[in-house]
């Protein structure tokens, strides 16, 4: 695995000249010191797969510490998608709860749009209604006046000379009683003009409640839009999360494979554990090409870590900007709803 120098013996100067790779990759292990302090004692013996045993051995225990560095990431990291579907379940039931009650307000608020569309159509009728009412007195006195005449010319000619004394008397009591009818009905006349003018005002001011209604209709639709975005970001980062999740299942893959290297190491030295049979291991060759490998899954495996960090960092970030616009959406909501309660109050003690 060393190479050999001029003289054909091989040497960590060797090394050093010829394959300072080697020397970089061993420097960035944690435990270099380890490895350089079994340097002279190579040297000595000339035995420098002691130097490999060594650097194998240090990679080993900084991989039992990555794993379990990674063990415990990945607890938290379930721990945290745990609670973060639990509480989305929860967000997400309240926000169809209001979806449910927006949509019934909104059904309430379409049939009184309709019910005023139908009253503006009556509005016009009304008025003409009250037009024929302003015209109905004088129509009256003229349709009574020509009844009343027409009789008394015909029983003019019926009564003779003698009975005129009697019959000015049956006259005088019979326009008293007219008289009082007469006052009777325009009384009931008046009373229901006034009855549909006060109708009249009251539909007008249904009128512009309307208006009013129709307006908080298409600020509901707009906020109902608005909750659909939210849960349209929301369904993304579930999305985002499940990834996440897929993530870590292939890590804790790969934890299963680094226990299934070091039950069949185990296996093939028939040490007790692990430290047994890497002291069983240094009295063998071990090839530079496997040790290569090996490093550098190591270092692939550190390098998804990172990543994998990073992108946990980036979704708790996009997750509590998302909480925050959520509840100042809600906290805006709860506030418009309280200021529309106190004007419904206040026009209810002024009508």
């Amino acid at each position: 695995m060393l190479g050999k120098s001029k003289g054909g013996k091989g040497d960590w100067d060797y090394i050093v000249q010829n394959h300072p790779e080697i020397i970089e990759e061993l420097k960035s292990l944690h435990n270099w010191d380890e490895i350089k302090s079994i340097i002279p004692e190579a040297e000595n013996l000339g035995a420098y797969h002691l130097i490999s045993l060594q650097a194998i051995a240090a990679l080993i225990r900084e991989l039992k510490i990555q794993r379990g560095h990674l063990s415990e990431r990945i607890e938290r990291l379930s721990s945290n998608l745990d609670y973060f579907h639990s509480t989305q379940r929860e967000q997400n039931t309240s926000f169809e709860k209001r979806l449910k009650e927006l949509e019934d307000r909104i059904s309430t608020l379409e049939q009184r749009t309709l019910f005023m569309d139908s009253v503006e159509a009556i509005i016009p009728r009304m008025n003409e209604l009250e037009e024929k009412l302003e015209g109905l007195p004088a129509e009256l006195y003229k349709r009574l006046e020509g009844a009343y005449s027409q009789k008394l010319d015909e029983e003019m000619r019926k009564i003779v000379a003698e009975k005129v004394e009697e019959l000015k008397k049956e006259l005088e009591q019979e326009t008293l009683s007219v008289g009082v009818e007469l006052a009777r009905t325009l009384k009931e006349i008046q009373e229901h003009y006034e009855r549909l003018v006060q109708e009249n005002v009251k539909l007008k001011g249904l009128a512009r409640e309307n208006e009013a209604l129709k307006r908080e209709l298409l600020e509901k639709e707009r906020e109902l839009e608005e909750l659909r975005k939210r849960l349209a970001l929301m369904d993304e980062m579930t999305m985002r999360v499940e990834k996440l999740g897929e993530k870590i299942n292939a890590y804790e893959v790969q934890l299963r494979k680094m226990k299934a290297v070091e039950k069949q190491l185990l296996e093939i030295t028939g040490a007790r554990d692990v430290s047994s049979a890497i002291e069983i291991i240094k009295k063998e060759f071990i090839p530079r090409s496997k040790f290569e490998k090996i490093l550098g899954e190591v270092k692939a495996a550190v390098a998804e870590m990172d990543v994998l960090k990073e992108e946990n960092e980036r979704l708790r970030r996009e997750n509590e900007k998302l909480k925050d616009a959520l509840k100042m959406l809600l906290q805006e909501r709860t506030s418009s709803e309280n200021t529309e309660q106190e004007s419904l109050l206040l026009k209810e003690e002024e009508s």
